[in-house]
């Protein structure tokens, strides 16, 4: 996937918005685009965001918590600890905080 272009199917007008301006509304949004950013740098990628119905996304279902559909039946779900994990990867201050700020 270095050096190449890249089609990125997204069923949320909003967060395609954000990846295409490259800037977040909220300060954990705008850490978010930034690793997404750097991720493209260091890739060398060319994105190109493109839209999606939420019909036609394959994991729409997980996005609401619904793991029923065909992909997930022998799927093993898992309990994520953000706010744990974020600090096992060098990122303090998500810790639940009610104004999703972050740094790493």
């Amino acid at each position: 996937m270095k050096s190449s272009h890249a089609v990125c199917y997204l069923d949320n007008d909003a967060a395609r918005s954000s990846l295409i301006r490259a800037s977040g509304a909220t300060d954990l949004g705008a850490w978010l685009i930034d690793l997404t950013v750097q991720f493209e740098i260091e890739n060398n990628l060319v994105p190109w965001f493109a839209r999606v119905p939420s019909i036609s996304n394959p994991v729409d279902e997980v996005s609401r918590l619904e793991f029923t559909g065909d992909l997930f039946v022998k799927a093993q779900r898992l309990r994520v600890d953000l706010p744990r994990h974020f600090e096992e990867w060098g990122i303090h201050g998500c810790s639940g905080s009610t104004d999703h700020s972050c740094t790493s």
